[in-house]
């Protein structure tokens, strides 16, 4: 036992190996801590799955990592999902509220992610999710 909580990227990276895709590696291990961090909050695998697939959603349509992410991204993914796809508002919900979960745990300075990125990457996540979007 480390004494960190689930999803902390001491657990989640190998400190100071250089790896061929940093960016893509960073977005891995942020879901799996993720994914860690919900577990540790006794959450359903099916809700922890759920979120998971809603945020790869998200990444597929901007084309962009996490810490690249802005509030029009999650503007235009509101009106794709809203004005072209025609979903529910409850379904548009559930995207948007997985969205601003992800983005508090990554913007979480108890998680290290924004400090992780910033060094690797020269910007950090940022919350995109509010309630007027």
């Amino acid at each position: 036992m480390t004494g960190l909580p689930p999803g902390v990227v001491p657990l989640q990276l190998a400190q100071g190996l250089p790896v061929l895709h940093p960016e893509e590696l960073v977005w891995v291990e942020m879901l799996n801590g993720w994914c860690n961090q919900q577990l540790g909050r006794n959450l359903s695998f099916t809700t922890i799955d759920q979120r998971i697939a809603n945020i790869e959603r998200f990444r597929r349509f901007t084309e962009k990592y996490p810490w690249h992410w802005e509030v029009t991204d999650m503007d235009d993914f509101s009106l794709e999902l809203r004005g072209v796809r025609g979903v529910s508002h409850s379904t548009m919900l559930n995207y948007q509220g997985s969205v601003r979960l992800f983005m508090e745990y990554l913007t979480d300075s108890s998680y290290g992610w924004a400090e992780e990125c910033l060094k690797r990457f020269g910007t950090h996540p940022a919350q995109i999710a509010f309630e007027w979007n």
